[in-house]
Parts: C-alpha cells; sequence; structure tokens
C-alpha cells in the first residue's frame, strides 16, 4: 500500500484490506485523494435559475499526462467537463460541497457513507473497464439517499462541437460509460465515485499455448511478483522475471476453467479468470494455435517430473509383466484426469535416452497391447518426440468417459493415481470413482465393471 503513502496504511488496517471491502466517510475519501499529485475528473452538472449542481461526479487517480483527454460537452441545462486536476483541489471540493472551475460554480451534495471494495484491472462491472487493477472503489449516493433526477427535461440536448442526444440520462450513459442509446436508461444512482488506482502490477497479456502460458505484466513494481494458475485438478507458479514476464508449463494441457492471479507476499495484485459458466476472459487472454516444436512440448511435459499426470519409463515394455505395469498406470489415468507416459526418459537421472525402433511399429505395439490388456479400451492418443538423435514417444490418455477402467478382461483389476504413484483401487475409491461420474451418465452405476464384486 506504500504507493499511496502512509495516510491509506493509517486509515486501512492490514485486516480491512485482507477483505477487500468495507465502509468509509467522505472525510476520510477527500484525505485519500489529497494524497495524490493529479487526478481524472469527470462532471455532469446541471445549470438552474437557483444556481448549479453536480448531478455525477467521478474522480480516478493516480493519473498520468495521456491517460485522459480533456473534454467539454456544454448544452446550456447541461455541461459534461472532463479533466485532470491536482488531489488537493478535489480534496477541497469535497470538503466544501462545492466544485469551482474557472466561472463555473456547483453544488456537491453527497451522502456521507458509502461501501469500498477492490477490484482487478479490467473488472467488467466497469464501463469502460479500467487498464489497471483499483486497490479501492467507492460509490456515495446523493444526499438523503435518493436518486439524482435532473429538473430540466430539453427535448433534444443540442450543441456546437458536442454529440446530440435525446435526454440527458443518454448523454450520461454516453459520457461517463461510453455507452449510446436511442432509448432512455435508467436514471444512475451515484453522485460521487471514487477509483483508486494501484500502478504496482498489473496483468496485461495471457498466451496460452496447449502446454503452456506466458504470463505478460507491467508496473512500477512487478520484479518478483508471484503469478499462480489454478485449474479444477492442478496449481502451477512461478516468479516474474524483470522483463515483467513469467512462464507456466501446463503438461496436462491448456484447462477449460482456470484462475491466474498475481501477488506479492500476502497481497493479491491482479487476476484473471476463465470459468464454464458464461463467466470469461478480458481480451487480454489470447490462444495460439498450437504449432508447438517437439521439443519445447517434450520439455514442457517434464518440467514438473512424475506426479499425478506424469510417468517416465527408459523403454517400451517387452513382456507380459512390464506390460501390465504400463497397462495399469494407463487405466488409473483413466480413471483419474488423464495423463501421460513417456517412453525413453530415464526417471532416476531425468534424462533422454530415447526408445529402440521405428516409431510406426512402436505404435502399433503400444496399441495392440492396450487394446488387449485394458477394459473397456480407454482413449489414448500416441505421439513421437524426436529430439536430435533420440525418440521418445509420448503415450496420452484421456480421462476416461466410462465409470471405471481396469486391466485384464478376463478378471478385472482397477488402479488409481496417487501423487506420482500407480495403486490398487481400494473399494472406497472404486464407490467414489462410481458415484463422481454416475452423475454424468445415464449408463447404469454398475455397467461396464465385469468381475468388480466377485
Amino acid at each position: 500500500m506504500s504507493f499511496l503513502g502512509d495516510t491509506i496504511e493509517y486509515m486501512f488496517d492490514r485486516s480491512a484490506m485482507v477483505r477487500d471491502q468495507g465502509q468509509l466517510s467522505l472525510v476520510e475519501v477527500a484525505t485519500l485523494i489529497n494524497t495524490l499529485e493529479s487526478v481524472a475528473v469527470r462532471l455532469a452538472v446541471e445549470r438552474t435559475a437557483d444556481g448549479s449542481r453536480v448531478l455525477r461526479m467521478e474522480v480516478t487517480g493516480p493519473v498520468e499526462v495521456g491517460d485522459f483527454d480533456a473534454t467539454t460537452w456544454d448544452y446550456g441545462a447541461f455541461v459534461f467537463l472532463s479533466f485532470v486536476t491536482a488531489g488537493d483541489a478535489v480534496c477541497a471540493w469535497i470538503n466544501d460541497h462545492s466544485v469551482g472551475i474557472n466561472d463555473l460554480s456547483a453544488a456537491l451534495a453527497v451522502g456521507e457513507q458509502a461501501s469500498w471494495e477492490r477490484l482487478p484491472s479490467r473488472a467488467d462491472r466497469d464501463r469502460p473497464a479500467l487498464p489497471w487493477p483499483q486497490v479501492l472503489q467507492a460509490r456515495f449516493s446523493p444526499a438523503g439517499g435518493m436518486t439524482q433526477q435532473p429538473t430540466s427535461r430539453p427535448r433534444l440536448l443540442v450543441a456546437p462541437g458536442a454529440p446530440t442526444f435525446p435526454s440527458y440520462e443518454v448523454a450520461s450513459e454516453a459520457f461517463f460509460h461510453g455507452l449510446h442509446s436511442l432509448s432512455s436508461p435508467q436514471a444512475y444512482g451515484d453522485a460521487l465515485s471514487i477509483r483508486i488506482l494501484d500502478r504496482r502490477a498489473r496483468l496485461t497479456r495471457l498466451l496460452f499455448s496447449s502446454i503452456g502460458v506466458d504470463v505478460h505484466t507491467d508496473g512500477s513494481d512487478v520484479a518478483g511478483c508471484r503469478v499462480e494458475l489454478t485449474s479444477g485438478t492442478d496449481h502451477h507458479e512461478a516468479t516474474v522475471g524483470a522483463e515483467g514476464v513469467a512462464h507456466l508449463a501446463l503438461p496436462g494441457g491448456r484447462p477449460d476453467e482456470w484462475w491466474v492471479v498475481l501477488s506479492r507476499g500476502t497481497d493479491w495484485l491482479d487476476y484473471r479468470y476463465n470459468t464454464l459458466y458464461g463467466r470469461g476472459p478480458t481480451p487480454d487472454v489470447e490462444i495460439v494455435a498450437d504449432a508447438v516444436e517437439p521439443a519445447d512440448e517434450l520439455a514442457a511435459l517434464m518440467s514438473g517430473g512424475e506426479g499425478l499426470t506424469t510417468e517416465f519409463k527408459r523403454q517400451l515394455p517387452d513382456n507380459r509383466d512390464s506390460r501390465r505395469k504400463v497397462a495399469r498406470t494407463v487405466a488409473a489415468f483413466a480413471n483419474g484426469i488423464g495423463g501421460v507416459i513417456l517412453f525413453g526418459v530415464d526417471r532416476d537421472e531425468f534424462t533422454l535416452v530415447g526408445v529402440d525402433g521405428q516409431f510406426p511399429a512402436l505404435r502399433d505395439q503400444l496399441n495392440t497391447f492396450v487394446t488387449e490388456l485394458l477394459i473397456p479400451r480407454p482413449d489414448v492418443d500416441i505421439q513421437p518426440y524426436q529430439v536430435e538423435d533420440k525418440l521418445v514417444i509420448g503415450l496420452h490418455v484421456k480421462q476416461g468417459e466410462n465409470l471405471l477402467y481396469g486391466i485384464e478382461p478376463a478378471d478385472p483389476h482397477y488402479y488409481i493415481r496417487r501423487s506420482g504413484s500407480t495403486v490398487p483401487a481400494r473399494p472406497e475409491d472404486v464407490a467414489s470413482l462410481i458415484a463422481s461420474r454416475s452423475l454424468s451418465t445415464s449408463a447404469s452405476p454398475w455397467q461396464g465393471l465385469p468381475g468388480l464384486f466377485q
């Protein structure tokens, strides 16, 4: 919080910031704004016979040159203004309950208390979305808690050098939110909005491939920040380098649902997320074509070592016992979230040793024993990775759509992954798998499980 000086540290203790929301007074907001060297202001003012009054006011800071353009739409009865000024000037307006700019003086009547919250950059509730996170956003209602309604109703708002609108409400939506409509929206309830930006660090670009994501950031204090990606099945993290980029390998492939968080210590700085329920990422999230070099893909698959979704083998299985061991892992991957077995990698030395033979013949060999030993046959994809003179083969196993996968059709046995090992499925493991998968299938819970309870 030091980027805003000691004032915020004095007003907000750490427990309040952990909640990322709270209550504050108009006096406290004025004190915060007073610490900012420059802020952007947007105003909607109504002129009446009894004087002028502020209908809406929005203050955003700290800002830099070029962040906001100065604009004036003067329709006589209403005037819309945007400009950059010093924070102490705005503090004085709030304390005096009056805004004074050049020859314009307007009464500012807002409530004394408001809720505040902390928001990431490009928050979808902001219109337009701000490119920086907000360490504080507060919205004050008009004095008395009523919606601020204009008293005059011109037929059209027309002025030289300004767009024409059918009403104040439509003009206000265009000026403050960039939304142009031919119908009058519902009157906006906030008289004063305060948005304090956090320029320490932000996410600027997330570039996903099939095997990883490059996270681009910038800000005044971004090097050394932590980046985390959490999905429904995995968690990865990395540190932002001096150039503001962190790379996260995704050995299990690009997840459908994910959450990327940028943080330092106990303080989150920015985040993005993607869900399956219509809530998607911002335009700075990109997915690139999956034209990945084999060496890069193999490096990503090996980066985390053996684990829940990865296993290494020096050579392909060459006898029944070794085939059964590989089949157990294939079944365990299918019973879990999928995974890959890499043949031609030394699990102890963590080095490439390659396999002997030609890929087409070796692929057919793997396909044959997967078909013969597993019940039902899981969906697999067998890929070659040629790195210099060494051939590594990846047996990619997709998460199964059936209730359970086992080996030895005549006398089925079932397996699961536990950390980096394949272990026999216990009765409670089997029950858990059946319960979780029967929710998403129309098949009988016991269909396709021969010998399980014999």
